[in-house]
């Protein structure tokens, strides 16, 4: 791969670890349960090993909507994804990079008048649109069997609460391995053709070419998760989780960005469903913080406080919305800049 494109993926994976770790730090953080610093490198490995062993599937989905071949191409597309973040993270809102990077590849495909696969594009819109209601769901469900479980043991409120900090803690490690498999997919995905790896076998474990690329993907959003992730997570923290939600509640909205990011990552549960005569899972990069918002109104509906104001969640679908906008306009506007000029 050229040093120009390395450089803008390089800068996508970072702005990922910066933006898209929030909706994990923030509410562990905002609630007081969990410091900052420990449990973001506990993350921060985590989402490393999820960007080494998974991912390859919703890679193919997410860059099947569109793929560059031509270097400058790639990094104009990376390039504006992760500008559009960036903005949207001085303002302190949680976005998502994978949806801006699928904006910049619609920008390029106008302009340049490459094909775009309308059917990719639209199953990701498509999912979406349904995680955050499935977020809900799965949140309320989740909620009320860790509560009846409780109920029914009779822990010792001191025991307790040392065992919801720990399953907090081992929660936000597993979110990030999800992430970590499901959203650096979305981001390195499109360098997959100029990666510059070849098959590498270490102590008899074969390591593939797209598989050390997101190691690469993954190292530097651990790095950005680490370095400068602290003021978005404490943002959300303080500000969209501020809520009466209680330490269970906590966990739950964290665990729930967990399971639904595996769900549209595994390809186990996808070839088992289409081994039953079911509609295949769409494995596709998804946005943790619209899940995040899902789960808090799914648990609002059964305690007033706990889900972000109306108002608040107007603020974010406004941002999210301008987001892949932004990366769109900026893309068209620096390839038809490049093609006219170069």
């Amino acid at each position: 791969m050229p040093p120009l494109p390395l450089l803008s993926g390089l800068l996508s994976g970072w702005i990922l670890g910066v933006n898209d770790s929030s909706p994990i730090l923030g509410p562990a953080v905002g609630s007081k349960m969990l410091t900052y610093r420990t449990t973001a490198v506990c993350c921060a490995l985590f989402l490393i090993l999820g960007a080494l062993s998974g991912g390859q599937e919703p890679s193919q989905t997410f860059a099947s909507i569109g793929a560059p071949t031509v270097p400058m191409d790639v990094f104009l597309i990376a390039l504006s994804a992760a500008v559009s973040v960036a903005l949207m993270t001085l303002t302190k809102t949680p976005v998502s990079t994978v949806q801006a990077m699928a904006g910049a590849l619609l920008g390029w495909g106008v302009v340049s008048g490459c094909p775009i696969n309308r059917g990719a594009l639209l199953t990701a819109g498509l999912v979406w649109l349904v995680s955050p209601a499935l977020s809900a769901l799965l949140a309320v469900g989740l909620y009320k069997f860790i509560a009846c479980s409780i109920k029914a043991l009779h822990i010792n409120i001191f025991k307790l609460d040392r065992m919801i900090r720990n399953a907090l803690f081992l929660a936000c490690g597993f979110t990030s391995y999800a992430l970590g498999a499901n959203n650096i997919s979305g981001t390195m995905g499109i360098f997959l053709p100029l990666s510059p790896f070849s098959e590498l076998t270490l102590a008899g474990i074969s390591i593939s070419s797209a598989q050390q690329l997101y190691l690469v993907g993954g190292t530097v959003a651990a790095v950005g998760m680490v370095t400068w992730g602290r003021n978005l997570a404490e943002a959300t923290g303080d500000g969209i989780f501020k809520s009466k939600a209680s330490p269970v509640q906590t966990l739950v909205v964290v665990l729930t960005q967990g399971l639904v990011l595996c769900l549209f990552t595994s390809q186990g549960l996808s070839a088992y469903l289409t081994g039953h005569g079911l509609p295949a899972m769409p494995l596709v990069p998804l946005s943790g913080c619209q899940s995040l918002i899902g789960a808090m109104m799914g648990l609002s509906l059964m305690k007033k406080g706990v889900g972000p104001s109306w108002r608040s969640v107007g603020k974010l679908t406004t941002r999210w919305l301008a987001t892949p906008i932004l990366s769109f306009l900026l893309t068209g506007l620096l390839v038809f800049a490049c093609h006219a000029f170069m």
